[in-house]
């Protein structure tokens, strides 16, 4: 994870699925995963992905678009 983040350049926080706790179920199988998460609550508002299921970077996008209005 380290050698990804450092050879893509990637500047926001980046928490490893073992120490994400609950966020974990959020996180599907794969990487990366951007989630949107309410500092206030804590709780993952949007993920790249449903279940086990990989829906990209658009679906969480929009909803920080849309957050940001």
């Amino acid at each position: 994870m380290a050698a990804y983040l450092r050879d893509e350049h990637v500047t926001f926080p980046a928490v490893m699925r073992a120490d994400a706790g609950a966020w974990s179920q959020a996180t599907g199988r794969g990487i990366p995963n951007l989630m949107i998460v309410d500092t206030q609550t804590g709780k993952v508002v949007s993920s790249c992905y449903r279940g086990d299921e990989y829906v990209g970077p658009a679906v969480p996008l929009s909803v920080l678009e849309s957050l940001s209005r």
